[in-house]
């Protein structure tokens, strides 16, 4: 078992490891594979995490581009931090965005998730992650809080191959697990 610390500490490394050029290119894979394996036709209201470029974060603005190219039907969402919970907020071509403490974009203005509203996918980012689909995020427990009020949401994770734990990561009873992971190789399922 690994502890969440030992985790946390292994995906900063490995992705501050990765040049800009190599970042890209596996990037643009992981992007690829997304638009290739996801079911784009079952999801109507999706939930996207914008990168912190600081913290060498997957780039997720060319998907969320295409999104709105290939599906201008679907609503997107993105995070806003408000106290210690993320909201979701809908954006679409003419939002305008500004950094929020952690340096994470976020829209200035725009419509949010209405509780009994559901999300029908929702893209988390993370730090490392297990075979199990358990996800280390930076410690502050966001996106644990945010999943669990979002249960029938598929939860999908985008990673670096490297950030793969090879032994399962120590879970609590709050954590709540991944339905697959997109990386620049695989497509790693768990449920």
């Amino acid at each position: 078992m690994t502890e969440k610390t030992i985790a946390r500490e292994h995906g900063k490394t490995m992705r501050a490891k990765i040049g800009t050029q190599a970042r890209q290119t596996l990037d643009a894979l992981i992007i690829e594979r997304c638009v290739e394996k996801l079911d784009w036709d079952n999801y109507r209201q999706i939930h996207l995490f914008l990168p912190i470029p600081a913290r060498h974060e997957i780039n997720t603005w060319p998907l969320l581009n295409w999104i709105w190219k290939t599906h201008p039907l679907k609503q997107v969402f993105v995070p806003r931090m408000i106290g210690g919970d993320i909201e979701s907020v809908a954006i679409d071509e003419t939002t305008e965005f500004g950094p929020n403490a952690f340096g994470v974009p976020e829209p200035m203005r725009g419509r949010t998730l209405e509780p009994a509203e559901k999300l029908n996918l929702v893209i988390a980012p993370l730090l490392a992650f297990d075979e199990q689909g358990h996800r280390v995020g930076y410690g502050g427990g966001y996106y644990d809080r945010f999943l669990a009020t979002q249960p029938e949401a598929e939860k999908v994770g985008l990673a670096y191959e490297d950030c793969l734990i090879n032994s399962e990561i120590e879970s609590s009873s709050y954590d709540v697990g991944l339905d697959l992971v997109v990386t620049d190789k695989l497509l790693h399922l768990f449920r």
